[in-house]
Parts: structure tokens; C-alpha cells; sequence
């Protein structure tokens, strides 16, 4: 009997092992370099978190700056997906402005994008674009991503592109 408990318990661990309560497709397994040490409770208790949106930044110069802006949610719902939001945006009116995200997963299994805001900005398998040319500050893309079977992690690169006085300026971020 008690042999059959050993083996019963090693099946338990394999199969928590293989397909885990949670799952984790998005942040659950995040490697060091996705992840950001912050200032948990504001305690001064410091702590690694998953990053779930980041922004990066360029500038035009005289106070003129574009934003490349990424959040993707962190955890994904029962069926692996999860909702993300990205956007290029200045703080003036350029020439265009353009919103280029794609998507990369850490893990087996193909990437799929769903309910995309703007259906025309699928430009590949694993990526949006987006541009505006009527004057507006910003471009914005949001839906859901998928990871794929296998998925331990599921991430975006997102830059922003303007052309703005006679100059082209990129700002990215990733997560």
C-alpha cells in the first residue's frame, strides 16, 4: 500500500507539473530579464514582480516627445488568452504616427491575436500596424493575444514611429 501512495504522489507531481492550477500563459514563469524589482506596500520591502506594461520615450526636442506604450494583462483567462492595449502618442500634432507591436512567447505553440480594435492592422502571423496621417497624436491598437499550448510566457515589442517638423524619431518598449 504504501508503495502505491509513493507512485500516486510522484503522478500527482508530474501531471501539477505539466498542467499547472493556474495557467501560465502570461507572466505566470517570468524569466529575470522580464521581471521588475519594485517597492512592494511602499515599505521599502523590495520584491520582483512581473512587468505588465512599460513605456519608452523619444524626443523632438523644444518639450516635443513620442511614447511608445505597452500593458498586457497578467494572467491569462481559461482558455490561455489575455487582453492587451499598446500606442504610439506625442504630445503634438505630427506629420503620421505609427504603431508597430509584435508579439513573442517563451514555450511551444503558436501565438494567435483576437479581437483586434483595428482588423486592417494585421501586418504578419504575430503582428500589428497601425499608422495615422490626419494629424492625431496618437495610434492605438488593443484585443487579446493567445500564447500557444505550451506557452510559459507570452510578451510584446511595441515602437512608435512619427515624422514631425522634418524629422523621424522611434521610441520601444517591451515586456
Amino acid at each position: 500500500m504504501k508503495r502505491f501512495k509513493s507512485l500516486a504522489a510522484l503522478i500527482v507531481a508530474i501531471v501539477l507539473c505539466a498542467f499547472p492550477l493556474s495557467s501560465p500563459a502570461f507572466a505566470v514563469d517570468v524569466l529575470p530579464s522580464e521581471m521588475l524589482i519594485s517597492d512592494v506596500g511602499g515599505a521599502g520591502d523590495s520584491g520582483i514582480m512581473p512587468l505588465t506594461s512599460n513605456s519608452g520615450t523619444a524626443s523632438f526636442g523644444n518639450g516635443v516627445t513620442l511614447t511608445a506604450n505597452a500593458w498586457i494583462q497578467p494572467l491569462s483567462d481559461w482558455s490561455g488568452c489575455g487582453q492587451f492595449q499598446t500606442s504610439a502618442v506625442m504630445n503634438a500634432s505630427p506629420n503620421w504616427i505609427r504603431n508597430n507591436t509584435s508579439f513573442y512567447e517563451i514555450g511551444i505553440g503558436s501565438i494567435s491575436i483576437k479581437n483586434v480594435s483595428i482588423e486592417s492592422s494585421r501586418s504578419g502571423a504575430n503582428s500589428l500596424v497601425w499608422t495615422n496621417n490626419n494629424g492625431a497624436r496618437g495610434s492605438y491598437l488593443s484585443g487579446s493575444v493567445c500564447g500557444g499550448w505550451g506557452a510559459i510566457y507570452v510578451g510584446m515589442d511595441v515602437s512608435g514611429t512619427a515624422f514631425y517638423n522634418g524629422t523621424t524619431r522611434v521610441a520601444s518598449t517591451k515586456i
